[in-house]
């Protein structure tokens, strides 16, 4: 079901409904606009597990192994290997902890930064050719509903972090 002409949200009467609708439209959005298939995504030479640390790094900027573990629900032999290949690349750098030798901690790179960035910039490049095709009235819906979307999200990820002990960068408290 998609949401393509006023109105036709009327139709959608129940909770449910508007919730299949609205992630069927992100799926579609995410087709539509290649689905992440831009020449720059295409050229990267990282795998999936790479660039799911490179992010977490990149919002973080530095974690514990451990911690990357857990989030990744990997065993931390499997993510030292991945961290590993990371820095090799010169992607992401490893440090002692100050306190703990035997804690690692893996911190983001300069160069690891400029590549997260870059990909995150295209992205926008992206969103920005579709919102230069909305009117006024158009742009204000849209934001509405990112303004929304974005409250609800740090909420919930804010509560979802110190049910686990963390702030909300995933931080001891």
């Amino acid at each position: 079901m998609t949401i393509s002409e006023k109105g036709e949200t009327d139709k959608l009467n129940n909770r449910q409904e508007l919730v299949d609708a609205i992630l069927n439209q992100q799926k579609t959005i995410f087709q539509v606009m290649g689905g992440g298939a831009s020449p720059e995504w295409l050229e990267i030479d990282l795998t999936m597990p790479q660039l799911k640390i490179m992010f977490l790094l990149n919002a973080h900027f530095k974690m514990r192994m451990g911690e990357l573990a857990e989030v990744l629900d990997k065993n931390l032999s499997t993510t030292t290997g991945v961290v590993d290949r990371l820095v090799e690349h010169g992607l992401v750098a490893r440090e002692e902890h100050p306190d703990d030798r035997r804690v690692v901690i893996a911190k983001i790179t300069e160069r690891g930064k400029r590549l997260c960035d870059s990909l995150l910039q295209i992205s926008q490049e992206e969103a920005l050719e579709v919102l230069d095709s909305l009117n006024l009235e158009e742009l204000q819906i849209v934001y509405q509903g990112m303004e929304t979307f974005f409250r609800a999200a740090v909420s919930k990820f804010t509560e979802k972090a110190r049910a686990r002990g963390k702030n909300f960068c995933g931080n001891p408290e």
